[in-house]
């Protein structure tokens, strides 16, 4: 049974070709934006982890 969604899947796929790169298209697409969030989510928490009195640290930058 599972065999026969996949064989009506395909047979879609292939009509279908300029939907299913839309719908492939889209789908990287927002993998790669929930990856890069995460990634600039786990860069700011990570700040100032190492040291015992984190709390009173802040960060500070310095405008040329």
């Amino acid at each position: 049974m599972l065999k026969n969604y996949f064989t009506i899947a395909f047979r879609n796929l292939l009509r279908n070709k300029s939907y299913t790169f839309i719908n492939v298209a889209g789908l990287l697409w927002e993998s790669l934006t929930c990856i890069i969030i995460f990634l600039i989510i786990k860069r700011e928490v990570s700040f100032d982890q190492a040291f015992q009195l984190k709390e009173y640290l802040s960060n500070s930058t310095r405008n040329h």
